[in-house]
Parts: structure tokens; sequence; C-alpha cells
């Protein structure tokens, strides 16, 4: 396992396993709808979701996709609003 070099009074070498929590990881597929990934994230208040596709990750989606393509969805309806 990798390890860490813990600092302070009582310094010794960590291992990540006695750091890491231990609970399921929240993943999401990658036919997944956009609203999903964003109604998951905002639920579970996390910043990132894992692309899993039969058990391989595949990708990674962050609050910044979701944002971007919220963006870009916005900006076309403006757009098209103007004409």
């Amino acid at each position: 396992y990798p390890s860490i070099l813990c600092r302070g009074p009582r310094s010794r070498k960590c291992e990540l396993r006695d750091v890491i929590c231990n609970f399921a990881v929240i993943t999401i597929k990658p036919d997944a709808d956009i609203q999903e990934a964003g109604r998951i994230m905002l639920e579970k208040k996390i910043g990132c979701l894992p692309v899993v596709q039969e058990n391989r990750l595949v990708g990674m989606v962050t609050e910044t996709d979701i944002l971007r393509c919220f963006l870009s969805h916005y900006e076309a309806c403006v757009a098209d609003d103007q004409k």
C-alpha cells in the first residue's frame, strides 16, 4: 500500500488505508443524462462523480462539466430568443 508521512508530536509513518474511509462510492453510467448527474451531486453534496461502465472507470463528471453544459444550453436559448 502507498504510504504518507504524518507530521506532528506523534509523528509516524501512516498508510493510506489508515486514513481512507470505507464507504460505498457513488457512480454514474455513461448513458445517464446530465440532469441526473447534477441531481446526484447536489443531493450527496459531492463535487464529482466517477463514470463507470462494466465495473471500469471510464471518466469523471465534475461540477465544472455540469456548469459548462448549463451555460452552453442557456446561451443557446438566449441566442434563439434574440432572433
